[in-house]
């Protein structure tokens, strides 16, 4: 096997969506992680996870932190969803916006599970990232008693 490159220690899934993908380099910036991250991006992010919508989807998104970890010496996976992605129907799909966000907290922490289920050896982040529509911006906030 080949010597694993250790500047990238990090691997992150997160929505495709481009408001959310325009965002990202700078909060990870903001981590200390830029340039020093893998990325997997996949409509629903940590939703792949916990509430796949096919069944191979969330053992694709374990063999793309396997691979990286082969290469990369992963320490690390943060996991993301955001406020009204599409993948859940969007925000109209929730009766409120407290709904929806406490509904993504909880895909979070079960997709934070099945990644420490099966890669026990990651530290494992949640995020939820909510939108500013009137600023087309988004942040990212952690996850509120979220264990690692």
């Amino acid at each position: 096997m080949e010597p694993r490159d250790t500047r990238c220690r990090t691997i992150v899934l997160s929505c495709l969506d481009y408001r959310v993908i325009a965002g990202l380099p700078a909060w990870l910036a903001a981590q200390g992680l830029a340039g020093r991250f893998d990325l997997v991006a996949a409509a629903g992010g940590a939703k792949n996870l916990a509430s796949p919508r096919r069944g191979g989807d969330r053992d694709f998104i374990l063999e793309q932190f396997a691979i990286a970890g082969r290469f990369h010496a992963l320490e690390e996976v943060i996991l993301i969803i955001h406020e009204d992605c599409q993948a859940y129907g969007g925000r109209q799909a929730f009766g409120a916006p407290g709904q929806e966000r406490a509904h993504h907290e909880q895909e979070l922490r079960q997709a934070g599970e099945i990644v420490r289920a099966k890669l026990p050896h990651l530290r494992v982040r949640l995020v939820f990232a909510p939108l500013d529509p009137a600023a087309d911006a988004v942040s990212f906030e952690a996850v509120r008693g979220a264990t690692q």
